[in-house]
């Protein structure tokens, strides 16, 4: 059995446990536990292999066994190459050290949007729920209710709706 890596977290959606791989994107698992999940999503993948070696094809390695050599290179506009040396230069770094930070501050803004856009899915789902709660009590439980549609696309949205302009705002709201 390969060691592939899992990342398990909750979903608030199915109210259980996710477990899923980045060397098997479009697999994944539920369970009650992430202990379950995990323990589903690799026999999940070990089938997976199976059948990928019964192709004759070559699973995708785990990511751990793969070496990165720290380097990678990049076309960019001229135009954006020179403001980038510009840039650099004002701060008194290389192009490289800028380009680097720039990355790890991407990486970082990624990372808590993405914890903040798991938050807002969970007050979106609570004030959805509640709505349709105090409207069913409010109508004596006899009305048909169908979710509003916005708050149902920006539900379905999860991070990819959150922006940097509205990131700010959004952190305020859930916090």
């Amino acid at each position: 059995m390969h060691n592939y890596s899992v990342n398990v977290a909750w979903s608030e959606r199915e109210l259980e446990y996710l477990a899923t791989s980045p060397e098997f994107p479009k697999l994944s698992a539920f369970a009650a536990t992430a202990e379950e999940a995990v323990v589903e999503l690799r026999a999940v993948i070990e089938v997976a292999v199976e059948l990928i070696l019964e192709d004759g094809e070559e699973p995708p390695a785990p990511l751990f066994h793969q070496e990165y050599s720290g380097q990678f290179r990049l076309r960019i506009a001229k135009s954006l190459h020179r403001q980038l040396a510009e840039r650099a230069e004002a701060e008194c770094v290389s192009s490289n050290a800028l380009v680097a930070q720039y990355i790890a501050a991407g990486l970082a803004q990624a990372a808590v949007e993405g914890r903040t856009a798991h938050r807002l899915e969970s007050v979106l789902s609570l004030v959805s729920e509640h709505s349709i709660n105090a409207i069913s009590s409010a109508s004596g439980g006899q009305t048909s209710i169908t979710p509003d549609l916005d708050i149902m696309r920006l539900h379905a949205a999860q991070p990819a709706f959150i922006t940097s302009s509205a990131f700010a705002n959004v952190t305020t709201l859930i916090q």
